[in-house]
């Protein structure tokens, strides 16, 4: 449900757009799962099944201004790490200057620190065996590698989409490349349908963290035999 909820308010957002602006407006989603999901535990047959699951959505609540984008687009091959190995080799920066800039600008200490996170919070769930100290530190190290990567995956769709105007699911500084967008009821700038879940009740859906849900004792609502989003009492 928090993926359908995304994708109805950014193709919302390009209707109204074209209530003022008659050409209107297309967005494309360009996924940046493969560029690092060797780095935050999740298999590329995930990230796959995960695309064609994002598509199958988009046809089935008929977004009309969407479209999609990635890694595979651009290249022949179908090995998953040569395809990263290619992204890193022509775009980017290194690992020395990502530690400069997180350590010399603000902004860019913000980002590894909602990053790691992001990291963090997946992994102490996982790793139940190592210590909490231990994964932070693994996380840490990780952090960097995401940020390079994710910076080198910018710079290609830079080059790729050149007149294009820069949407990010994470909070942006003033005069950024991107301009930061929310995708969803929440109070928390930082929170994606990656990292959270839909919560119902009595004004409608918001973003929220599991256990947040949880707490207000929140229960899971199944859609086609699957876990969808969670409902409270008052609304159930």
């Amino acid at each position: 449900m928090a993926e359908e909820l995304a994708l109805r308010y950014l193709d919302q957002a390009c209707a109204e757009i074209q209530n003022i602006y008659s050409p209107g407006a297309r967005i494309l989603i360009c996924s940046d799962g493969r560029a690092f999901s060797d780095l935050v535990g999740v298999s590329d047959d995930d990230v796959s099944a995960y695309g064609r699951e994002i598509g199958s959505l988009m046809k089935r609540i008929g977004t009309k201004s969407l479209d999609v984008f990635s890694m595979e687009d651009l290249f022949e091959t179908g090995d998953h790490t040569a395809m990263r190995d290619q992204l890193c080799l022509h775009y980017a920066d290194s690992l020395k200057s990502i530690e400069d800039r997180v350590r010399r600008h603000e902004h860019h200490e913000r980002l590894f620190n909602g990053i790691q996170r992001f990291l963090f919070e997946d992994r102490i769930a996982i790793e139940t065996e190592k210590s909490r100290t231990q994964v932070r530190n693994e996380c840490k190290a990780r952090t960097y590698l995401v940020m390079l990567r994710s910076d080198a995956w910018g710079r290609l769709l830079s080059d790729c989409f050149p007149g294009a105007l820069r949407l990010s699911i994470h909070p942006q500084g003033p005069h950024a490349e991107k301009i930061g967008i929310l995708l969803g009821e929440a109070n928390d700038t930082w929170i994606t349908p990656w990292h959270g879940v839909a919560v119902e009740d009595n004004n409608g859906f918001r973003l929220m963290r599991r256990y947040e849900a949880e707490a207000l004792g929140a229960q899971i609502v199944e859609r086609d035999g699957r876990p969808s989003y969670f409902q409270t009492e008052s609304n159930s």
